[in-house]
């Protein structure tokens, strides 16, 4: 396995791991407790906690891909940590998820529903994220997922995306509050988002580019849902989704099919 298929298929083991949490939970849980479920003991350093769900970057993948099939809720709070429960779908996309030969959910309810397989393949991911020293920067390689194509920079799809995604980054850069408490995801964000910008601009974008734009966007509806910056992030995500319906219309169940 290679850094571009580890990234993709990691944060599907974190999105099993958060559905077992709540599958087997009688309501709402922090997020704190979803993660502490599965503790990552080091027999080396066995004073040091931990948890086999710490990696942020695979952590918000899996919570976006989660809530993009409406499995999950994310409810935020101004003090308090963050509280996920099953969603609307959850029964519905889990049971196919069980059925989806592909899916590491398939292998875990031929295992009888058991942690016993489960908590191995979650230190699998662990020890591949640091033996193939993986970084933030891998989970960014827009143009080898797919072929860029050449864009008309007057399209008014494309210049709907240009013009939210700036008005966004703008919102991001502003804040000065989020870049005290979150200086490394704030960064993280933005570089996406302006480098999406940028290849709008070029005239020539790939749909690894689109989803990169619509996976941090998705981050940032999670820090400030509730708050009126959702409103901008809201209408940003949309003006991404109507240009990939247009132009990456055969390659939209691949953009879809991973976390974004």
């Amino acid at each position: 396995m290679d850094k571009a298929e580890f990234v993709q298929r990691a944060p599907i083991y974190y999105a099993l791991a958060i559905s077992v949490a709540l599958l087997k939970s009688e309501g709402p849980m922090p997020e704190f407790k979803i993660r502490a479920r599965f503790p990552h003991v080091d027999e080396s350093s066995p004073h040091e906690e931990g948890t086999l769900l710490d990696r942020w970057m695979i952590w918000d993948r899996a919570v976006a891909w989660l809530m993009a099939r409406n499995m999950i809720k994310v409810k935020k709070d101004p003090f308090g940590p963050p509280m996920l429960s099953q969603g609307p779908d959850f029964e519905a996309e889990w049971n196919k998820l069980c059925k989806d030969e592909e899916m590491p959910f398939s292998t875990y309810y031929a295992a009888d529903l058991s942690d016993d397989w489960l908590v191995p393949a979650l230190y699998s991911v662990e020890n591949h994220f640091v033996n193939m020293d993986v970084k933030v920067e891998d989970f960014d390689n827009p143009d080898a997922e797919w072929t860029p194509i050449k864009i008309d920079p007057e399209d008014p799809t494309t210049k709907n995306a240009i013009s939210s995604l700036e008005h966004v980054i703008e919102e991001v850069r502003s804040d000065n509050g989020y870049s005290a408490t979150h200086p490394h995801e704030r960064d993280h964000i933005l570089e996406g988002l302006q480098g999406t910008v940028e290849k709008f601009k070029s005239s020539s974008v790939s749909p690894g580019y689109v989803r990169i734009a619509i996976e941090r966007l998705r981050m940032l509806s999670l820090r400030f849902s509730g708050t009126l910056k959702e409103i901008a992030i809201t209408a940003a995500k949309a003006a991404m989704i109507e240009f990939a319906k247009k132009h990456f219309g055969e390659c939209l169940s691949y953009i879809w099919k991973w976390p974004f």
